[in-house]
């Protein structure tokens, strides 16, 4: 039976196969930008099943040093972009970018790019959420 872990890395392999950027299946200690980091936010456990089905929703995080400026925040836009080689969204929703049996993965937000600093790293970067929703 496919587990959250299983999922959690099948979504990081999907996206790190962007062109350029690198993906984690955890939130981890430390970040090299770009780079996308796999989290799973609070739910509610009695709306998980449906069925014989479960499905969650990940959130991941794509992140670009702030350094770049405006390089960096056109990156994130080719991530929101509904279709195209650096698309975040066709890379979830194409099956064949999945290493893990799910019934389907579906992007359900695309955020805005704001600032924010990783742990206790000083550095700042360009950060854009990402909401999955998978379910198998």
């Amino acid at each position: 039976m496919t587990t959250i872990q299983d999922v959690r890395e099948a979504l990081a392999t999907a996206v790190g196969a962007i062109d350029g950027w690198r993906a984690d299946a955890y939130v981890g200690e430390q970040i090299n930008p770009p780079q996308i980091k796999v989290s799973m936010p609070a739910f509610d456990p009695r709306l998980v099943f449906g069925q014989s089905r479960v499905t969650y929703t990940f959130r991941c995080f794509a992140y670009y040093t702030r350094a770049a400026g405006d390089a960096g925040e056109r990156e994130l836009d080719a991530l929101a972009a509904m279709t195209g080689a650096g698309s975040f969204i066709e890379a979830v929703q194409e099956s064949d970018n999945w290493t893990a049996t799910v019934n389907y993965a579906v992007v359900t937000n695309v955020g805005e790019v704001s600032v924010t600093q990783f742990g206790t790293d000083s550095a700042e970067y360009f950060v854009r959420p990402f909401d999955v929703e998978v379910c198998w």
